[in-house]
């Protein structure tokens, strides 16, 4: 059995992940002004936006799919990878809300529906990730 901060995982199949649902659809309204017209997970911490750092993580740690749920500025998020190599050994789904209505977590997920197969971790594109905790997750 792996370990992660020394808890032993038991056989629930998170060996199986190779999906993961990154939520990159809010609106930042707390941000405060100076955020207004930038979505939120592509903020830069350390030189680089907050969602490709953990869509680099999931990466490293042998995620096969990323879905992006985007909504609000979500072409802003697509930026973030068009220029890079990405899309070319994982396939990104950017399915926005088409109503356009602010959604919470659950109704947000429930758009990815059709895309997910199976156990998957799901993130949250503004926060920032450690990469060994993403890695504790997947043996």
């Amino acid at each position: 059995m792996a370990k992660f901060n020394g808890i032993q995982k038991k056989g629930i199949g998170l060996n199986k992940i190779q999906q993961a649902v990154i939520l990159c659809a809010g609106k930042g309204s707390r941000m405060g002004e100076e955020y207004i017209n930038i979505q939120k997970c592509t903020i830069k911490v350390y030189g680089e936006p907050l969602i490709r750092q953990s869509v680099n993580g999931l990466i490293q740690t042998g995620i096969k799919e990323i879905i992006l749920l985007t909504g609000h500025k979500a072409e802003q998020v697509e930026a973030c990878f068009s220029e890079l190599p990405y899309r070319k050994h994982l396939k990104f789904v950017f399915c926005g809300d088409p109503y356009k209505i602010p959604l919470n977590t659950i109704s947000t997920l429930a758009n990815a529906k059709d895309y997910i197969c199976g156990p998957f971790l799901c993130l949250h594109g503004d926060i920032l990730v450690n990469n060994d905790a993403i890695a504790g997750l997947i043996p």
